[in-house]
């Protein structure tokens, strides 16, 4: 279940904003959007790998 979460909530993120930012770079801007589940820690843990800044 691990691998899952981070696959889809870390890696996943990090790979598609990697590919980004060269294609928008000084014309603009991406906006990560998370959600949490209450009462499941784990999702919660994953997401927080990911800052938003």
């Amino acid at each position: 279940m691990f691998d899952a979460l981070t696959d889809v909530n870390f890696n996943d993120v990090y790979v598609l904003m990697q590919q980004l930012l060269p294609q928008i770079a000084g014309v603009g801007a991406i906006v990560r959007v998370s959600s949490t589940i209450p009462g499941y820690g784990p999702h919660a843990e994953v997401k927080s790998a990911v800052p938003m800044t």
